[in-house]
């Protein structure tokens, strides 16, 4: 236990020696949990938790038309 106490003194001795690498490692420790968390938010929210609806493993897509250059769904003629 002394031992670890004596490399935490230590620790915060050399960060409060040098404050610009003081401040790019607490930042980039926090930009690194920000990124983990958002990520895993998104995959536990996608992938992870199941549909909010009843029977939802029978939801199927129904894929659409694409559409044309005009905007309309309407099939374009092409000049030959």
């Amino acid at each position: 236990m002394q031992s670890i106490l004596q490399d935490l003194h230590y620790g915060w001795r050399q960060l409060r020696k040098s404050p610009g690498f003081a401040i790019t490692a607490v930042l980039t420790l926090a930009f690194g949990i920000g990124a983990t968390t958002a990520l895993f938010s998104v995959v536990d929210g996608v992938l992870l938790k199941p549909l909010a609806y009843r029977d939802s493993g029978r939801l199927v897509a129904v894929p659409t038309p694409a559409t044309s250059a005009s905007g309309s769904n309407a099939p374009t003629a092409s000049a030959t």
